[in-house]
């Protein structure tokens, strides 16, 4: 089997938030930059590039038309637009999409609240990935492709303090891709339940059911997630379970992905922050396994400025 292994080194800058008045009535800028030097290694772990670029930039406005109603729009700019042989070394020039846009509902139904438009995806552990890493993909998003956003409604909310429930109807194709010739056929549905039993633990289970065009199989997914996370430590974990053909555990394509981060600004007075990560993919059906190793550290150098660093080890067996 060939092996293949991508390695990642990187330092980053973020510059966010630079905000006006948000008040009901009253519109808000936000502003991130994510400035990279990547160094790119080989299969062999023989040299193979290095460049520079604006890994992500997001400009946001934010408006609330009321005290319940408001809206967003995130644009997502990269200096890179296209791959050769699927790493990223070609460059030409920017591109801009829609990374968020959506007009939200904060008590519609009572302590459920409606999102309509580009919002956030709520399968798995995605939206959970610490911030100290220049490359925090959970496992649903790298191995089940599971978009970070898409297009469609949600309807979510706390009814009672420790329970967070999520439902929404997307496209499933994410918000890179828009148009009946690019999308699927059916919506997929989302389902994420979220328990808080004491402060510092989450406990949670998202599903997520994409229902497959005419002669093709429907898929199902069960993302059992968790969290500890308190001023000095950050660990979600997250598995994924493809259910099968006949919606019950196969064992034959499942994935398990942990990525804690350590805090050191309140233990130690120091503004660093470090962590590690782990994720395993076990794929029977296309005889593919996956293994992800990281590690990474972020310092904030001053307000509005951090430095991060990041190591990414991506072994690929079965291709």
């Amino acid at each position: 089997m060939k092996k293949t292994l991508l390695a990642l080194l990187a330092i980053s800058t973020i510059l966010p938030t630079t905000s006006m008045a948000g008040e009901a009535g009253d519109t808000k800028l936000e502003t991130v930059i994510r400035a990279r030097n990547t160094s790119v290694f080989d299969s062999e772990n023989e040299y193979e590039a290095n460049y520079s670029s604006i890994e992500r930039g997001y400009l946001t406005v934010k408006h609330n038309m009321t005290e319940n109603i408001s809206g967003r729009l995130t644009l997502d700019i990269v200096s890179k637009s296209k791959k050769v042989d699927d790493v990223d070394l070609a460059y030409d020039g920017a591109s801009v999409r829609l990374k968020y846009a959506y007009v939200n509902f904060a008590k519609a139904l009572g302590s459920m609240g409606i999102n309509a438009g580009l919002g956030k995806n709520y399968f798995g552990m995605t939206r959970d990935m610490p911030s100290s890493f220049i490359y925090y993909k959970a496992g649903a998003e790298k191995w089940f492709s599971n978009p970070s956003a898409d297009y469609g409604l949600t309807i979510g909310g706390k009814p009672i303090e420790i329970l967070d429930i999520h439902i929404q109807g997307v496209n499933g194709s994410g918000y890179k891709k828009v148009g009946s010739d690019k999308v699927t056929k059916y919506p997929d549905l989302i389902a994420d339940v979220r328990v808080t039993p004491i402060k510092p633990v989450m406990i949670g289970l998202s599903y997520k059911y994409d229902k497959a065009e005419e002669g093709d199989t429907d898929n199902m997914l069960l993302a059992p997630v968790a969290k500890l996370k308190t001023d000095y430590i950050d660990i979600p974990v997250e598995s994924v379970i493809n259910l099968g053909e006949e919606g019950t555990f196969s064992g034959k394509t499942f994935s398990i992905y942990v990525q804690p981060e350590i805090k050191l600004k309140k233990v130690a007075k120091i503004p660093l922050s470090f962590g590690g990560g782990f994720g395993y993919l076990a794929n029977e059906v296309e005889e593919l396994n996956s293994t992800v190793v990281m590690g990474g550290l972020k310092y904030d150098l001053v307000k509005g400025i951090k430095l991060q660093a990041s190591y990414v080890k991506d072994l690929v067996d079965g291709e």
